[in-house]
């Protein structure tokens, strides 16, 4: 049954062939390429899938008339057989039809970047920090990728008035060396709040960034302010509820 059905697709071929010219006289407006590609590219499918997929369809295909049809996409349109030794499918790469991904350029990042203002006031300390990081790294931006950059800035105020559940205040250690023998200092999460008050939402965000060049780029956009009053108006930051994120 399939060798029938095999050799109806090469005749339907070879008649296809030779009616071209009657093609090109009822659709004047197609090229020589797609006149003979726009009636019979069905027939050329489904004998590719019969016999072998897509690579004999493709050498049947360029033995005929030397070029191909995108298979791939689904679509029609054609496409000129690459230099040898990529006639051939088995010996050429897939991405010669895979769609190119769109990256922005640096001029391009750097005018996108928004100021967004954040009130620490009342918002617990780990939720308060996933929202921050996020806008730094820009990763609700659809052009996001790893290795770039597409983060904005953010003004954090009254970061004084954050919280911390449980008995946190008390209980969570901060350490820090001097780099000399026995030089281990150890804090507590209120020690640090009265000394540095903005150093707990910094700490906080700092961390859940990259641990690389690209992180340490993104952790100079944050602003963290202990009061309301901020030296970023000129700006124009956008108001953000941190509410809106979870």
């Amino acid at each position: 049954m399939i060798k029938a059905i095999f050799l109806a697709c090469a005749f339907l071929i070879l008649v296809g062939m030779a009616i071209e010219p009657f093609v090109s006289t009822f659709i004047p407006s197609l090229t020589s390429y797609e006149r003979r590609y726009s009636v019979f590219t069905k027939a050329l499918l489904c004998l590719g899938r019969l016999r072998g997929g897509y690579a004999r369809l493709s050498c049947i295909r360029t033995c005929f008339w030397g070029m191909r049809v995108c298979e791939i996409s689904g679509c029609s349109r054609l496409k000129r057989p690459p230099a040898w030794p990529y006639n051939f499918p088995s010996q050429r790469k897939w991405s010669y039809f895979i769609m190119k991904t769109y990256l922005p350029k640096p001029e391009e990042i750097e005018t996108g970047r928004g100021w967004y203002l954040v009130d620490a006031k009342g918002q617990t300390l780990g939720r308060l920090a996933t929202v921050i990081a996020q806008l730094l790294m820009g990763k609700r931006k659809p052009a996001w990728a790893p290795h770039l950059d597409l983060g904005d800035y953010v003004v954090v105020i009254n970061s004084k008035d954050v919280v911390l559940t449980g008995r946190k205040w008390d209980e969570k250690k901060y350490y820090s060396h001097s780099g000399y023998p026995g030089g281990l200092r150890e804090h507590t999460a209120r020690q640090v709040a009265e000394k540095h008050p903005g150093w707990l939402i910094w700490l906080a965000v700092k961390r859940m960034l990259p641990r690389n060049k690209l992180g340490r780029r993104m952790a100079k956009r944050l602003k963290v302010y202990p009061g309301p009053a901020h030296p970023h108006a000129a700006q124009n930051p956008k108001p953000i509820d941190v509410k809106e994120f979870f």
